[in-house]
């Protein structure tokens, strides 16, 4: 029998892990349910892409992430609100992201 070991992905593996997965599912569901809606597949392919991008490099705010700032600002709720809207202004100038209402 085999030997196997498992590794930790480094950041470069988990990029091509991450690519591979989405052209394997791609391919999974049209050969299942075969090509319906090209134009929305490809939307929403693409909002995937730049999700797990922005994940990837810590744009997305997760409830862990939202813990340790609280914690880091004492759980104090006047600090938090000022805390978040300097980084909305910061990452507004460096013109990082604005937002975005998706009506769908």
């Amino acid at each position: 029998m085999a030997k196997v070991t498992l590794n930790p992905l480094t950041p470069d593996d988990r990029e091509q892990f991450i690519r591979e997965n989405q052209e394997a599912f791609n391919y999974g569901a049209l050969e299942e349910f075969g090509l319906r809606d090209d134009h929305f597949a490809n939307k929403e392919y693409e909002k995937y892409q730049q999700y797990q991008t922005d994940r990837l490099h810590g744009r997305i705010l997760t409830p862990d992430g939202l813990r340790v700032i609280c914690a880091g600002l004492d759980n104090d709720p006047e600090k938090i609100g000022i805390h978040m809207l300097e980084m909305l202004a910061k990452f507004r100038s460096e013109s990082l992201f604005d937002i975005v209402v998706d009506d769908e």
